[in-house]
Order: C-alpha cells, then sequence, then structure tokens
C-alpha cells in the first residue's frame, strides 16, 4: 500500500509540473501514458478498465495527439463543440457523450456515427426520447443512466430510489420503447469536495440492486465513476470506466 500511494504521489507530482508550464503537443502525449500506464497498473487482475480523455474545450490538434497515440475513446460534454470537432477527425474514435443531454439536441448528436455511447441519460422520458430518434435514423446507441449519488440538487442524475424501477423499465423493453437503445450499466459523478468513496460506494450498490431484479450478473454491468481527481479511487473500488480530462490536457478553458 505504501509503494501504491507512493507511486500515485509521483505520478500527480510529474503530471503537475507538465501542466503548470506551457504545452505542447508531446507533453499530451506524455501525459496520457502516464495515466494509460496508471490504469492499466491498478487495474491489474481485475475486469479491464476504459479510460476516457476528456477533450472538452480542447482543440482537434490535442486530440488528434492522443489518437495517433492508439488511443480511441475520448469524451465531451457539450453538443455543439461535439458536432463540430467530429467532422475534422477520424471516422473510428468512439465518442462518449458525458454532459448534461436535452432532448432538443437529440438529432444533432445522434447523426454522428462514431457517437459510441451516452453516458449521461438522467431520466426515462430521455431514454425513450434516444429511442425513437434512433429508430428514425435507423441506429441503435450504447447509453448508460446516469445516477445522482450524492443527491446533490445541482447534478443532473437519477435518484437512487427510482434507479430500480427506470432501468428495470428500459433494460426488459416490455412496452417495446427502448429497442434502439443497449443498456451498458450506470454512472456517476463524485463529491467535487470531500471523499468521493461514499458515492462509489451507493453505484456499486445500485449496480447490484438493478442486476437482482433483471437477473443478471452485475460483473456484466459497467460502472462510469473516476475523473482526474479520484479516477484511482474509482479503479480500486470497482470502476470500468473513467473520465480523465484534466491530467491529460491540462485544465479546461473558459467558454
Amino acid at each position: 500500500m505504501i509503494c501504491r500511494n507512493f507511486r500515485s504521489i509521483r505520478i500527480q507530482f510529474q503530471l503537475s509540473r507538465k501542466l503548470s508550464m506551457e504545452q505542447p503537443t508531446n507533453v499530451f502525449t506524455e501525459n496520457f501514458h502516464l495515466i494509460q500506464n496508471r490504469v492499466k497498473e491498478l487495474s491489474e487482475n481485475r475486469k479491464p478498465v476504459q479510460l476516457v480523455a476528456v477533450s472538452k474545450t480542447k482543440p482537434v490538434e490535442s486530440i488528434l495527439s492522443i489518437y495517433n497515440e492508439g488511443h480511441r475513446h475520448f469524451g465531451e460534454n457539450y453538443v455543439l463543440e461535439l458536432t463540430e470537432k467530429s467532422p475534422k477527425l477520424p471516422s473510428d474514435l468512439r465518442w462518449h457523450f458525458i454532459g448534461h443531454l436535452q432532448s432538443n439536441k437529440l438529432k444533432q448528436i445522434l447523426t454522428l456515427k462514431n457517437l459510441w455511447i451516452i453516458e449521461s441519460v438522467d431520466s426515462l422520458s430521455l431514454a425513450k426520447k434516444i429511442s425513437k430518434e434512433c429508430e428514425k435514423l435507423g441506429r441503435t446507441i450504447n447509453i448508460l443512466i446516469q445516477v445522482n449519488t450524492s443527491n446533490e440538487p445541482q447534478k443532473s442524475g437519477v435518484s437512487m430510489d427510482d434507479i430500480v424501477p427506470i432501468f428495470k423499465s428500459i433494460y426488459t423493453n416490455e412496452n417495446n420503447e427502448f429497442k434502439n437503445i443497449e443498456l451498458k450499466g450506470l454512472m456517476t459523478i463524485g463529491k467535487l469536495e470531500g471523499d468521493p468513496r461514499e458515492d462509489f460506494e451507493n453505484l456499486i450498490d445500485c449496480r447490484k440492486k438493478v442486476a437482482n431484479v433483471v437477473n443478471i450478473d452485475e460483473s456484466s454491468l459497467d460502472l462510469s465513476m473516476g475523473m482526474s481527481g479520484d479516477y484511482e479511487q474509482a479503479i480500486t473500488m470497482g470502476s470500468t470506466n473513467v473520465r480523465v480530462g484534466s491530467l491529460i490536457f491540462g485544465a479546461r478553458v473558459n467558454k
């Protein structure tokens, strides 16, 4: 444990030095490989963990620098930014949409053929609209249900009290309203301040409950939890998908 903590502190120090200076493209790639190696180290002997490089507010050139290292999974928070960037980048890039999604912007985002997953589905009505729009477009889309595990009013997400019936409705698709979506698991955003472990424990508990109600192995469902400040804790607690932005690309640019 002491060695592992020392390793974590050393990586954070290396990254903080790089991120405090002007960042040429090669710094992004160095940062990426540090994080990628740390994710592999922490997930050894566990289910593989998908690293999502969150590129919000970052230019196409920065994304390409990581893409050229063989990485394909990138995350964006804003529909407009995603729809502007996507046509300028290779078609095999796999986008994760991780921001709050308004239903009036569904068509914009779902017309992107390399949209891989929407991680931030926060209501049954939104899931229905996504499936309906996908049917019109002749496609399916992967989704995660976002859970507000901290009960913070400023956060989007399904409440922990509602996650079981909402998950069951989408997964079982009894009324054939969700035939064009693939429900892959759950997502949460940990507390911005304080210890995020309670949020991660809550999401793990939610996964156990929804798996029981639809009679599936809980390990078959993904857990997207952990960002730049807490991805290491998230992986050790069982996350299968971490969303890392600032440790790779530096602080976001205010829009």
